[in-house]
């Protein structure tokens, strides 16, 4: 999938009419453009992967598409699996607008990053 594709997953990643809070779909309209800006200016500065990110702060590595949004994302999961060919490839961006918490499969979302103790 070429970039505008992955642009098009990213940005229905973010919309939700309602703006509930945590997880995919969360982002008003009006915010979009700002976080498809984002997304271009991560990858002009190059930087790692989601699961590169998790890795770097001790958290293992998400392992398949759904672990990212939980069972109830599906839609967003094959999103995810129709733009990067596996979890690994997933952009720190974008991961962070899907990212589901969900202590069982050990996924913290950003918030649990803060302050963490190394």
């Amino acid at each position: 999938m070429d970039a505008n594709g992955i642009e098009l997953v990213a940005t229905h990643a973010m919309l939700n009419g309602a703006c509930v809070l945590p997880g995919p779909q969360n982002t008003p309209g009006i915010l979009v453009p700002a976080d498809v800006k984002a997304l271009e200016l991560s990858r002009k500065m190059r930087l790692g992967t989601y699961n590169e990110f998790r890795a770097s702060l001790g958290f293992p590595k998400l392992t398949s598409f759904a672990q990212f949004t939980g069972e109830h994302r599906v839609d967003i999961a094959e999103g995810l699996a129709s733009a990067y060919a596996t979890p690994d490839d997933v952009e720190l961006v974008v991961g962070m607008f899907v990212v589901q918490s969900n202590p069982i499969q050990s996924n913290p979302t950003q918030s649990d990053w803060i302050g963490k103790e190394r």
